[in-house]
């Protein structure tokens, strides 16, 4: 069974890396597990670098993320938060993983996450390339260019090629994710 990550908000937020992060979890590659605090984080964040007459657009994205992955939720999670010894605005966040029983945190925020606050609770904390790039290592890359190829042929504003995505969209984000793959489909050539 795959094991589990909670995606923090800011892992969600940049688009390219979301859905890659969500094509990979819809296909089995790992369980997500967020709460509805780290969607609304999420939404308010992309809200606020988008006009205005796009926030119904992101609220169907948060909505679309509920619906594709029910048992994402983490609930019950409040009374773990003041036990929490990770910065406190995101306590939330170990406390979900904590109750989710997440192997992993994925987040690019790492130093509100020390190791000390996490180890107790054998929850790992990964910024979206490592864990991409873990993933990329545990699973078959055939299987996960399989995926990407799919991704790449469904974007039609603009079309895409998966190395464009790769090089254009995924390396900012995932600069070594997106390396390792193109390494690998480049190779089969």
């Amino acid at each position: 069974m795959p094991f589990s990550a909670l995606l923090d908000a800011d892992a969600l937020y940049p688009a390219y890396q979301r859905d890659i992060l969500l094509r990979f979890a819809y296909a089995g590659v790992f369980q997500v597990r967020w709460t509805d605090q780290i969607l609304h984080e999420m939404a308010r964040s992309i809200k606020n670098r988008v006009p205005e007459e796009r926030h119904d657009r992101v609220d169907r994205t948060a909505a679309q993320m509920r619906e594709a992955f029910p048992e994402a939720i983490v609930r019950g999670h409040e009374n773990l938060i003041t036990s929490m010894t990770n910065h406190p605005k995101d306590r939330h966040v170990l406390a979900a993983a904590v109750q989710a029983g997440a192997d992993v945190i994925v987040t690019s925020n790492l130093k509100d996450f020390p190791r000390s606050s996490c180890e107790p609770h054998d929850v790992d904390v990964q910024p979206p390339d490592d864990f991409l790039c873990f993933q990329w290592e545990l699973r078959s890359p055939e299987h996960l260019t399989y995926i990407l190829e799919g991704w790449a042929s469904d974007l039609a504003n603009p079309p895409l090629t998966l190395e464009n995505l790769l090089e254009e969209h995924l390396h900012r984000r995932v600069p070594r994710f997106s390396e390792m793959v193109l390494d690998f489909v480049r190779s089969r050539t």
